[in-house]
């Protein structure tokens, strides 16, 4: 690299990129595992009991255990999360975690966005078939 140019942005506020009640910055973190910006709401998932470390690893202990079924061997976890960024973390795991409904059900639910944002990815595969 020789011709390089360091630019000086101006430091903007937390106001000013939305974020005007980020007080603690690991509680965001644990909140947000992609960097996104938006609310934060109550999410409940699915997951293979040999990837819950995965839950632990990424969220450390803000989550709860709210179900186990040892037939299945699956944990149901309870998560405040951004979903816009949750969205990335569950497609990451999607062969080990089931978003399941809560709330909203039908079209305008969490899951179904889950399921719909899979079906357009798995289209992106079969088109070559």
């Amino acid at each position: 690299m020789t011709d390089v140019t360091i630019n000086r942005a101006k430091a903007i506020t937390k106001e000013e990129v939305g974020l005007s009640e980020l007080n603690d910055l690991f509680e965001y973190r644990m909140e947000n595992p992609y960097m996104f910006t938006g609310k934060v709401e109550t999410v409940i998932i699915r997951i293979d009991a040999d990837q819950f470390t995965q839950v632990v690893d990424w969220f450390s202990d803000r989550f709860k255990v709210v179900g186990y079924d040892a037939g299945e061997s699956k944990y149901d976890i309870e998560l405040k999360v951004n979903l816009n960024s949750f969205t990335f973390w569950v497609l990451q795991y999607s062969g080990c975690v089931e978003v399941l409904d809560i709330g909203k059900k039908g079209e305008t639910s969490y899951r179904n966005r889950i399921k719909e944002t899979l079906e357009k990815a798995l289209e992106k595969y079969e088109e070559d078939e």
